[in-house]
């Protein structure tokens, strides 16, 4: 929290001083908003640039009137004649070609093309900070009915778009030259919105996520790199479909270094993490450690700040720094380490095979030696909600039942409301994912209900009329469902700290539901608590995709929106349908039953666990844990 007031505060003295007392090339303009061109009249609308903090942690800003409706015209003008369809850049090999991803057309402008474009690329370096040498030429972009840009990152995978020229791009400036009717929103889907709900003035693509409405003159600053160097996932973007209307914007991409123009010799720029390196030639991989370091973690998670020779920690320079908190025997033995010098074992360490054999151990009563995959080192940990966070299949069937009963739904050939009891919700719950789908092929089945929610208290007979019921009923379900929620159930164990401790190694955390997003979001934060469902890189829920599970959608969609290759994301479930979906998408799926679960076939789960309890987090994303089922020692549970 301190970071982020000072890098708020650092800001707007910075912003402050640029208005007032910028330094600025001969005949211009000391501001930072726009200038108005002597040329042109000012309209009556006020016009006065205004700065907003989108999101603080993930370094999103919106800055209402960046540039003069003149400007915006001006750059219209200048593209419309030499508009061609849009390309994307594949993460493999780094060639741009035409994709349905990418709906849009456009052009590039030459970087300082006209006095116009100079004065918003210097008015565009005073706001980020970043040289106008580091940006590319302005694109100039054309969204006509429909068309749009699916989830994208504008940071670049391959090493020939991410380091030959000016290195990886770092900042986006993307400024809108037109007011559009409706849709065509900037959406970061990685960040929920405020309160979780935009409101309906915003287009449902854009409805439920951070999310900024492209208003002429406006611009949006997001960030594609943390400072540590790391990608940053929150910074996901989508154009949301036009749906009345076109769309004119213009994005401004910023790399780490200088970008060639013309003639000039294109610079390479590597791009790596940065580290705290000491002079005893240590170094923290993380920018947490020495805060961590202080907290007593190298003594109480030695393995993973310390290490040992063979295996340096993530912490060496916090530790050795702080040595006195684990045993005087560390001092000086850093440097060594760093070195891979010595097969000395760091106090607080235990030799490989004998830690895996003992978390083997907790897991489980049973002598059972772990196996290694050999598999992709996980870049993702994602899990499912229900029955994986909070084990609650009995609390939906209970708010299932109650809407039920409050809108007094009678099936044909029942003399009172529905019921679904345990055994039938068992099975309910493990062949149909998601909360309408599963009304919709009971009442599919067994016939549509009379319900008070219609007129008269009929069966519902049109479409509009089957819709409205589910609606109903869902919308109610939900509401009871978090009001059981509210009155006191805890997370199932082990899960909270699995999530810390892979976050703390830099692993990106998910959270993939076929609930509706108002529901999960609700369970997360009563559950995790705020900060710890405002840290997970990617959230989302059956709102976000057309199929449920055990269509793998969700599991596709999750790893495009993290930038990372499904093969190497591990999924934790807690059923078949979860599985089918989480192997659809070709991921390795971790399985914690619960009791409606505990009887199903799991064959094609890396590993069975009762509960988290026990699992070494080290060793889950080894897959050291493969071929586990702890059912086979029930007897000893």
């Amino acid at each position: 929290m301190l970071g982020r007031l000072l890098f708020l505060l650092l800001l707007s003295i910075t912003l402050a001083v640029a208005v007032v007392s910028g330094r600025s090339a001969p005949g211009e303009t000391e501001r930072l908003g726009p200038v108005k061109h002597s040329s042109h009249a000012m309209t009556k609308r006020d016009k006065t640039p205004r700065m907003q903090v989108l999101d603080d942690d993930a370094r999103i800003f919106l800055f209402e009137n960046f540039l003069t409706e003149e400007e915006c015209d001006h750059l219209v003008n200048l593209a419309q004649d030499h508009l061609q369809r849009s390309g994307v850049v594949s993460n493999k090999k780094g060639e741009s070609s035409v994709s349905d991803v990418r709906t849009s057309r456009g052009t590039f402008l030459r970087r300082g093309q006209d006095e116009w474009v100079q004065e918003i690329e210097r008015r565009i370096a005073r706001w980020t900070l970043l040289p106008v040498g580091n940006g590319e030429g302005l694109q100039i972009l054309r969204y006509d009915k429909s068309q749009k840009y699916d989830g994208h990152f504008d940071y670049f995978f391959d090493e020939q778009n991410g380091e030959k020229n000016g290195g990886n791009r770092f900042a986006t400036v993307l400024m809108y030259l037109n007011t559009v009717e409706e849709g065509g929103e900037t959406v970061f889907p990685n960040i929920p919105a405020p309160n979780g709900d935009n409101g309906p003035d915003y287009s449902a693509c854009a409805r439920h996520h951070l999310a900024a409405k492209p208003r002429k003159g406006d611009a949006v600053l997001f960030h594609s790199i943390k400072p540590n160097g790391e990608l940053e996932r929150r910074s996901l973007h989508t154009a949301c479909p036009v749906i009345k209307g076109v769309k004119w914007s213009a994005p401004k991409w910023i790399h780490v270094g200088h970008v060639s123009s013309g003639d000039e010799a294109p610079v390479s720029v590597k791009q790596h993490l940065n580290k705290v390196l000491g002079e005893n030639g240590c170094g923290d991989n993380h920018v947490k450690c020495a805060e961590w370091a202080e907290q007593g973690e190298c003594q109480k998670n030695a393995s993973f700040m310390v290490g040992d020779s063979l295996n340096p920690g993530e912490c060496l320079y916090s530790c050795n720094r702080n040595y006195n908190m684990i045993q005087s025997s560390v001092a000086g033995s850093c440097h060594r380490m760093s070195r891979f010098g010595t097969n000395t074992t760091i106090y607080g360490c235990i030799p490989k095979k004998t830690a895996n054999r003992t978390a083997m151990m907790m897991a489980s009563p049973a002598t059972q030696e772990p196996s290694s995959t050999g598999s992709t080192p996980v870049q993702a940990l994602i899990f499912d909600c229900d029955g994986v966070i909070v084990e609650s299949e009995g609390i939906h069937r209970e708010a299932y039942n109650a809407a039920f009963k409050e809108f007094n739904v009678i099936c044909p050939g029942q003399d009172g409301p529905l019921v679904w009891t345990e055994e039938f919700y068992d099975v309910l719950q493990n062949t149909v994912g998601g909360g309408k789908p599963k009304m919709r092929w009971y009442f599919g089945k067994h016939g549509w209900p009379t319900t008070t929610i219609l007129e008269g208290g009929n069966a519902p007979i049109t479409d509009e009329e089957k819709e409205k019921v589910i609606d109903t009923l869902q919308d109610w379900k939900t509401q009871k469902y978090k009001d059981i929620i509210k009155n006191g159930v805890a997370a199932r164990p082990g899960i909270e700290r699995i999530m810390d401790e892979a976050r703390a190694r830099g692993i990106p955390v998910a959270v993939c539901s076929a609930a509706t997003k108002e529901a999960v979001i609700f369970v997360l934060e009563s559950l995790l608590g705020k900060e710890r469902f405002q840290q997970l890189d990617l959230f989302m829920a059956g709102d976000d995709v057309t199929a449920k599970k055990p269509d793998p959608m969700i599991y596709n969609e999750a790893a495009a929106r993290l930038g990372a290759d499904p093969s190497s994301c591990l999924v934790i479930e807690d059923s078949v349908i979860g599985l089918q979906a989480a192997t659809g998408a070709g991921m390795s799926c971790v399985i914690t039953y619960t009791s409606s679960t505990k009887d199903q076939e799991f064959d094609d789960a890396l590993a069975v666990f009762r509960d988290m309890t026990h699992v070494n987090i080290d060793m889950l994303l080894q897959g050291a844990y493969s071929g586990f089922d702890s059912r086979t020692f029930q007897s000893a549970e």
